[in-house]
C-alpha cells in the first residue's frame, strides 16, 4: 500500500548515508510530543553512526528562523514537524555544499524543486498526515532504512503518533504508516496492546486520583474534585478505599472495571457529551514493555504526555532527554513538569466553564480568549480538551499571548463533514494580518500580530 513512499524515502536514506560520512547535523523541531520524539529518533541514529549534531526546538519556520539556520556553519540540516511555509527561503538561500531534508506531515507544506533540498510530505503519496502519519513515523521511517538496527526505535514512533492525537481508528487504535510502527515494536516486544479504560496514570495512581486528575475527556464535576470523585465511586458501588489504603485500579474485580466503564459513559451522556465523546475515556491501550509496570513510562500515553507537557512549559530539553533514554533526575524533573502542567490546564478548563467573559460565540465560532491566563505554547492543547464542551459549534478558537498571539482551532465533531480544511483557512485568514499560519484539516494554529486579532477573528468567521 505505501510502496512508493517506502521506496522514495529508502533513496533519500541511502544518499544520506553517503553524504553524512565526516559531517556534522543540525536537528530542527516542534516543541510538542510528535517533534521531540521526531528529534530523538533522529538523533539515536546519528549516535549509531557516531555523527556530530546539534538540536534546536522553535515555533515554527518563519522566514526569519530559516534564514538564520541557512547560515549555520552544519553539513545537513534535518527538519521535522514543521510546516514549510516559506520554500524560497530555501531555494534562494540554501548554501549548494548544504543537504537539507524536511520530514513533515502537515498538508500546508510546500515542496522543493532543489537537488540539496529534499522535502517528503506523506500527501505526496495520498497518505493523511493528520491521522495516518506523524512526523515521529515518518522520522521512523526515514531512520529504519538508513539501518535495520534503528527498528527498536519503533516505540518511539508510536509514542509520537499518540503525542499528535493520531489514534483515530475502531477504538482507538494508530493505523496507517503509524500502524507499521505499532507492528515493528510488538514484533520486537517492545509494546503490547490491550483494550481498557483511558485513564491518565490508571496504573501509577490511586483510582481516585485518576479520576481526578483526568482532562482528556474533562469530566465535569469530578476534574479537579477530589470529593466529588469520591462520591461518585461511592454512588455506584465502588468502594474507594481499602482499610485505610487508596484502591488502585488492579485492586477492582472485572465486574467493578465494567461497572466503572458503563457508568462514567453515562455520568459523561448526562452532561451533555456525545456518545463518542463519552466513549472516548475506554479504548486501546499501548503499553511499553521495557518500561517498569509501575512506571509512568508504561502507558506510550502517559508518555507522550510526558514529553508534550516538557515542549509546552519550554523544557524541551528535558523532554528530548526523556525520549532518548535518560531517566533518574530528567524523569522526575518530567513528572514534575507534568504537574505543574495539568494543574495550568484544569485550571484553564474551570475559567472556560464559568461565564466571565474570556468565551465569546460569534455564529458557530467559539473564540476563547485566554491571554494572561496560559503561556502561548498551551492553547493548542487547551483548544483540543475544550472542543467536546461545545457540540453546538463548528470551530473552536483558543488563542494567548502578548504582541504576537499563538491561535489554535480545532473542528468539532459538528463540522466534522463539511468542506473546511482548518489548515489552509488559518493560512489564508493570518497572511491577511501579517501572520503565518497552517496545519490539518481539523486542527490547525497561526501566530499573527495582537493588535489584529479582531479582524482576524471576522475573517475566519467569514470564511
Amino acid at each position: 500500500m505505501y510502496e512508493s513512499f517506502i521506496r522514495d524515502i529508502r533513496k533519500v536514506a541511502e544518499r544520506f548515508k553517503v553524504e553524512i560520512e565526516g559531517g556534522s547535523v543540525l536537528l530542527v523541531t516542534h516543541y510538542d510530543a510528535d517533534g521531540l520524539t521526531s528529534a530523538a529518533i533522529v538523533a539515536r541514529m546519528l549516535e549509531l553512526m557516531e555523527a556530530p549534531y546539534h538540536i534546536r526546538v522553535v515555533e515554527q519556520l518563519d522566514k526569519s528562523t530559516l534564514e538564520e539556520i541557512l547560515t549555520m556553519s552544519y553539513d545537513s540540516v534535518f527538519i521535522t514537524d514543521l510546516s514549510l511555509h516559506e520554500p524560497k527561503v530555501l531555494t534562494e538561500r540554501a548554501a549548494k555544499t548544504q543537504l537539507i531534508i524536511v520530514l513533515d506531515h502537515h498538508e500546508t507544506t510546500r515542496l522543493v524543486k532543489e537537488n540539496r533540498v529534499i522535502v517528503i510530505s506523506p500527501y505526496s503519496y495520498n497518505i493523511d498526515g493528520s491521522s495516518l502519519a506523524s512526523s515521529s513515523t515518518m522520522a521512523y521511517m526515514f531512520v529504519k532504512e538508513v539501518s535495520n538496527l534503528n527498528e527498536k526505535l519503533s516505540y518511539l514512533a508510536v509514542i509520537g503518533a499518540l503525542g499528535d492525537r493520531q489514534d483515530v481508528g475502531k477504538l482507538y487504535t494508530l493505523e496507517g504508516l503509524n500502524k507499521i510502527a505499532v507492528e515493528d515494536a510488538t514484533r520486537l516486544l517492545l509494546l503490547r496492546t490491550e483494550i481498557d479504560l483511558r485513564l491518565f496514570g490508571l496504573r501509577t495512581k490511586p483510582l481516585i486520583k485518576c479520576l481526578e486528575h483526568c482532562i482528556d475527556p474533562y469530566i465535569p464535576g469530578l476534574t479537579g474534585n477530589e470529593n466529588a470523585c469520591l462520591s461518585f465511586l461511592k454512588s455506584i458501588g465502588i468502594p474507594p478505599t481499602k482499610g485505610v489504603e487508596l484502591r488502585m485500579y488492579s485492586d477492582l474485580s472485572l465486574e467493578e472495571r465494567k461497572r466503572l466503564a458503563t457508568e462514567l459513559v453515562k455520568y459523561l451522556l448526562a452532561r451533555g457529551y456525545s456518545v463518542k465523546q463519552a466513549e472516548s475515556i475506554f479504548g486501546t491501550v499501548y503499553y511499553l514493555l521495557r518500561e517498569k509496570e509501575n512506571s509512568y513510562l508504561y502507558d506510550a500515553r502517559e508518555f507522550s504526555a510526558l514529553l508534550n507537557a516538557c515542549g509546552r512549559m519550554e523544557r524541551e530539553s528535558t523532554g528530548i532527554a526523556l525520549a532518548m533514554g535518560f531517566r533518574g533526575s530528567v524523569l522526575k524533573e518530567a513528572l514534575s513538569t507534568l504537574q505543574e502542567y495539568r494543574k495550568l490546564l484544569a485550571r484553564a478548563l474551570d475559567l472556560i466553564r464559568e461565564p466571565d467573559g474570556h468565551v465569546s460565540t460569534i455564529g458557530k465560532l467559539v473564540v476563547i480568549d485566554l491571554r494572561k491566563i496560559v503561556p502561548p505554547r498551551v492553547v493548542g492543547t487547551i483548544a483540543s480538551l475544550a472542543t467536546p464542551l461545545y457540540p453546538r459549534a463548528k470551530v473552536v478558537m483558543v488563542y494567548s499571548g502578548e504582541h504576537n498571539l499563538k491561535v489554535s482551532v480545532r473542528r468539532t465533531t459538528t463540522s466534522i463533514r463539511e468542506d473546511i480544511h482548518l489548515g489552509e483557512i488559518m493560512k489564508q485568514a493570518s497572511s491577511k494580518v501579517g501572520g503565518i499560519g497552517g496545519g490539518h484539516p481539523n486542527a490547525a494554529g497561526a501566530q499573527i500580530p495582537e493588535d489584529s486579532i479582531e479582524r482576524f477573528i471576522r475573517i475566519i468567521h467569514n470564511i
